[in-house]
């Protein structure tokens, strides 16, 4: 198995809206997969036309579908 790096949770704190605010502190190994996955995730919706909200919710197992 690859080892992909570390990520750590240095802060999370609650909002007075009930979102949350979270400070990550990444290895740079990390840091460039979170960033080439998350423009591959952009523009994989862009192109398909599937918004952020239903990919996430598909993850999650939240949709009906």
């Amino acid at each position: 198995m690859n080892e992909v790096g570390t990520m750590k949770v240095l802060e999370l704190n609650e909002n007075e809206d009930g979102n949350f605010t979270c400070v990550f502190d990444l290895d740079e190994k990390t840091t460039e997969l979170a960033q080439e996955l998350g423009l591959k995730l952009l523009l994989y919706c862009g192109a398909t036309e599937t918004k952020l909200d239903y990919v996430f919710k598909n993850i999650l197992g939240e949709t009906d579908d």
